[in-house]
C-alpha cells in the first residue's frame, strides 16, 4: 500500500453518502491534500479551506475546480498537506486512547453507564470544529 500512496498527489473523494471515512484520515496521515464532497459526517472530520477543499454532493464542477487548485497552487497544496498531517495526529491512539480510558474510568467509579465527557464529546462540538 505504501508504494501506491507514494505515487499519489491528492485524494479525491466523491462520496454521495458517508459517515466519517477512514480513507480521509489515512490521506491526512499520508500528507495528501483532500478534495471531497461534504456528504454526511465529512465536514465533521475535515474543515473546508483548512484540512480539505469541500464541495456539495453532486457538484462535479466545484470538485474539479478544487482539484485544479490543489495541483496548480503550491501554497494551497502545502497548507492542506500540513494541516492534514497535524489533524491526523488527533486520531492517534495516544489521543483517542486517553479519551476512551477517561470515559471508561468514570463509569467504573460511580457505576453509571459510560458517557462522553466535555473533553471527548465530538457530538457536542460545532460542525467542523476539531479539538485534540
Amino acid at each position: 500500500m505504501e508504494r501506491v500512496r507514494a505515487g499519489c498527489h491528492a485524494l479525491l473523494n466523491t462520496s454521495r453518502v458517508d459517515n466519517q471515512p477512514v480513507s480521509l484520515i489515512e490521506a491526512m496521515a499520508s500528507g495528501l491534500p483532500i478534495v471531497s464532497t461534504d456528504a454526511g459526517g465529512i465536514p465533521d472530520l475535515v474543515q473546508h479551506g483548512t484540512t480539505a477543499l469541500l464541495a456539495d454532493v453532486g457538484d462535479s464542477q466545484t470538485l474539479g475546480r478544487h482539484l485544479q487548485e490543489v495541483f496548480t497552487d503550491a501554497d494551497v497544496y502545502q497548507r492542506l498537506r500540513h494541516a492534514g498531517l497535524e489533524q491526523a495526529e488527533t486520531f492517534a491512539w495516544s489521543h483517542v486512547g486517553s479519551a476512551w480510558r477517561e470515559i471508561y474510568a468514570g463509569s467504573q467509579r460511580d457505576g453509571t453507564p459510560a458517557r462522553a465527557t466535555e473533553s471527548s464529546d465530538v457530538a457536542a462540538r460545532p460542525r467542523g470544529e476539531v479539538r485534540p
